[in-house]
């Protein structure tokens, strides 16, 4: 419920945070950007709780998305040491994720994603209260949450046996004794 003022949402939001920073997005920002929508007044999101700008809530309500990014950035680095060495669909879904406060809540899940053991990650993100009550809502984060997943299993299925899958070509040719 807004308190005060316009949001924004998709193709607006990007517009307006183009604006705000003027300058062309990032990957990271159009992504939070097109996801969160925008406010510049304050509103009470799903959860009761203050909300303005980008989905921003506490300490990071009234900071310029650029930074905000860069610190969510930074602390998905540190629970996941690979995020710049993974794909990035998967990475932004995995930044995504810490931003929103889910990834970062979960410990099975990132001891999980950190092993490699992307398919029971995949399983375990989905494996809370959080999805299910999300699900029967309605509400947008259920699509989120489960565009993480699918992700996750998505990068599972590159690798086989724990390491990552050959190419076609790459396999054809240790067939044939040339690979």
């Amino acid at each position: 419920m807004s308190l005060l003022g316009t949001q924004f949402h998709g193709k607006q939001a990007l517009a307006k945070a183009k604006d705000l920073l003027g300058r062309e997005l990032t990957d990271a920002e159009a992504h939070i950007a097109g996801l969160e929508g925008y406010s510049a007044s304050p509103y009470l999101d799903t959860k009761d709780v203050l909300t303005s700008g980008f989905g921003q809530t506490g300490r990071y309500l009234r900071m310029p998305l650029d930074k905000v990014v860069g610190i969510f950035e930074d602390k998905t680095r540190q629970i996941v040491p690979e995020y710049d060495n993974l794909p990035r669909d998967l990475s932004l879904r995995l930044f995504d994720s810490t931003y929103r406060g889910g990834l970062s809540g979960s410990p099975k899940t990132l001891k999980l994603i950190n092993s490699g053991n992307w398919d029971a990650a995949a399983d375990e993100f989905l494996n809370n209260d959080e999805f299910t009550e999300a699900v029967a809502s309605g509400s947008g984060v259920a699509k989120r949450m489960q565009s993480t997943s699918d992700a996750m299993r998505n990068y599972a299925r590159t690798f086989k046996d724990g390491k990552p899958s050959q190419g076609l070509l790459d396999q054809f040719m240790s067939y044939i004794g040339l690979g």
